[in-house]
């Protein structure tokens, strides 16, 4: 399958490559084409070569540390206490994470891919409490924190980095703090599922309780049995992968043509799309309380549905029914507001 993949892609190139006008040869086989984060949701993820982070109040001189010492293949990396600095030997940890919290907390980070993906790189937004409006605009960066994370070893400037490099006690306390108390918003797939499949490590992605996903769709995500693999695997992504999320923001970008196909399609045949999203949804408020807010197009300029009240509302008007009976009929009743939000009233 991977290698059919592989040559269907690499002729799909050449065909565009191979006409003068590559808007109208692009236009041609995207039918044929997965979703742009396909690629980098399904790759394989990188090992590191070593823990950054070590536990902090290691029992360093335990007879199970010694005899891990000598068992590893390499030497196991221990945090020392630094008691000779006022930070660790005069406050208590619940006021160092108060202290962390309030130098690299409550931030909204706007995120993007360049140089092809391999490098992520942030504004830190200066209207946070506007996150919600439906056209957000954040032009200004706040000038005590500024640019970026980096795929490829490059330096940049940061006042988010001399925290980290103090040591690596520091470290292993702020890094869960960076991670879990602050808004990660992508306004590209691709670009995300570089950042939360390939740049972090899976003990930094288990941290982030809130993220944000503009998701442009270039065709239908059933279009073909590649978009519906990714789609599914995208929202699969969320559920396992993610076990702090408290808060996730899904939005849709799409073109006349998905628009045309949504609204074209009736409502029984077009679950087989939205029962994903409602499955996810389902899972993750009932396991972890995660509310999820998901956004399609509208005359408005975007409609969020709250899926987990369509749900509940599908629940109490059935009866009792099989749970996945329930996100069946919750699905269909999620693509007729979908369907009904694009039309715009008649």
């Amino acid at each position: 399958m991977v290698d059919l993949e592989f040559w269907g892609d690499l002729a799909q190139k050449a065909f565009v490559n191979g006409f003068p006008s590559t808007n109208w040869a692009n236009r041609m086989v995207e039918p044929w084409k997965g979703l742009p984060f396909g690629p980098n949701l399904h790759a394989v993820r990188p090992q590191r070569l070593r823990t950054l982070t070590g536990p902090v109040e290691a029992p360093q001189d335990s007879l199970w540390s010694r005899l891990q010492f000598f068992a590893a293949a390499e030497p196991v990396r221990h945090t020392e206490d630094q008691l000779d600095s006022a930070l660790f030997a005069k406050l208590p940890i619940d006021v160092r994470l108060l202290i962390y919290e309030e130098v690299l907390g409550n931030m909204v980070f706007h995120l993007e891919a360049r140089n092809n993906g391999t490098q992520i790189v942030k504004e830190i937004c200066c209207r946070p409490d506007l996150i919600d409006e439906p056209i957000h605009q954040c032009h200004i960066s706040n000038p005590r924190k500024s640019p970026s994370f980096s795929g490829n070893g490059n330096q940049h400037s940061s006042s988010l980095l001399p925290l980290l490099l103090t040591c690596r006690r520091v470290y292993s306390e702020v890094i869960p703090i960076l991670y879990g108390t602050n808004v990660f918003e992508f306004r590209q797939g691709k670009g995300a599922f570089y950042f939360l499949r390939l740049m972090l490590p899976p003990q930094r992605l288990a941290n982030i309780r809130h993220f944000r996903l503009h998701m442009r769709l270039p065709h239908h995500p059933h279009i073909n049995s590649r978009s519906r693999r990714d789609w599914e695997t995208m929202l699969m992504f969320f559920t396992t992968e993610m076990p702090a999320l408290n808060k996730l923001y899904l939005r849709l970008l799409t073109n006349y043509i998905t628009e045309t196909q949504i609204t074209e399609t009736d409502d029984v045949d077009g679950a087989e799309w939205t029962k994903p999203i409602m499955r996810m949804v389902v899972d993750v408020q009932r396991n972890r309380r995660c509310h999820v807010k998901f956004v399609t197009p509208g005359v408005s300029g975007g409609v969020a549905h709250d899926c987990i009240g369509i749900f509940k509302e599908t629940a109490k008007t059935t009866g009792l029914s099989p749970q996945e009976r329930l996100i069946e009929l919750a699905s269909i009743a999620l693509h007729e507001r979908i369907r009904v939000s694009i039309e715009g009233p008649t």
